[in-house]
């Protein structure tokens, strides 16, 4: 009788620090980036490199009906060589994505370009709300 209440705590006790180590995991991970829509897209002026702004999503669950749907997670400036897989990419501080008017893009050469971040405030005027510079040869 004694060992089998032994094994049922210890049965008990795995089972309680699994849920506790699995929910840990869980609160503290970083949302998975489900998707991507790409919102604009400039070349340098000879086509060595390239500046992509993407919007990325990640999953979001609904918790009173339990349904699933793609939310929006942040907007990220991918740069790199012009026909590889952009990977490198600085995330853009957003606070209100339907704010942003527009994105500029001026490039000084083919490895230096500024990227402007153009916003509307509430009288429907556009102003330049972020500027980034970019040196793509690093």
């Amino acid at each position: 009788m004694s060992r089998a209440v032994g094994v049922l705590l210890l049965a008990l006790c795995l089972f309680f620090a699994g849920t506790y180590w699995y929910t840990e995991r869980q609160i503290n991970k970083e949302p998975e980036i489900i998707g991507d829509f790409s919102i604009s897209v400039s070349t340098s002026p000879n086509k060595v490199n390239i500046v992509e702004i993407k919007e990325m999503y990640e999953e979001f669950t609904e918790a009173k009906e339990g349904t699933t749907e793609p939310a929006f997670h942040s907007l990220r400036i991918y740069y790199g060589e012009y026909g590889s897989v952009l990977d490198k990419y600085k995330e853009l501080e957003v606070n209100d994505v339907q704010e942003i008017d527009y994105f500029d893009f001026h490039w000084k050469d083919d490895e230096h370009v500024t990227v402007q971040v153009f916003s509307r405030n509430e009288q429907g005027k556009s102003y330049m709300s972020q500027s980034f510079d970019f040196n793509i040869s690093n």
